[in-house]
Formats: structure tokens, sequence, C-alpha cells
């Protein structure tokens, strides 16, 4: 390696822990708007909202599955019905 090039990967002898963590100070942390609080274990109110549509021949029966889990609240056809 030329001088000056090439040493990027060699050793120092040092050792390097990789983090998976950041810190900040206060005044830096205060200015984006970031805050800090004990964790606590409690049930979130988030969810879901949408619509579809799905559409099979009449005489077959049809399994809908979802990517994520979830409940119906409310349904507001009857089985067999057009929707």
């Amino acid at each position: 390696a030329h001088a000056g090039h090439g040493d990027e990967f060699h050793s120092s002898g040092e050792t390097t822990q990789v983090s998976n963590s950041i810190q900040v100070d206060a005044e830096t942390a205060q200015r984006l708007g970031i805050k800090v609080s004990p964790v606590t274990r409690q049930q979130l109110a988030i969810g879901i909202k949408t619509t579809g549509q799905i559409e099979t021949l009449p005489s077959q029966k049809i399994e809908v599955n979802t990517p994520i889990p979830g409940k119906v609240v409310e349904l507001l056809v009857e089985p067999g019905a057009n929707v």
C-alpha cells in the first residue's frame, strides 16, 4: 500500500464493541423532543380499520386469513348475503 493508504483495516490492537444504542446529551434530547421515561407494561389502544372486497364463485366457500391477528367486532351482513 502507498503511504497513507491501505491501513484502514489493520488492527491497532484496540477492540471496538458494537452497540445498538446511541447517546444524546440533554440539550440535544430537549431540542429534538426526545423524552425518556421508565418502561411500563400497558395495553396499547391501536388498531387498523380497513375495507376490502372478496369475490368467489357462488357455489364455493372461501377462508379469509390476515397476516396479523385481529378480531371481528361488528358484522353488518348475514352469511350468504350479497355485499
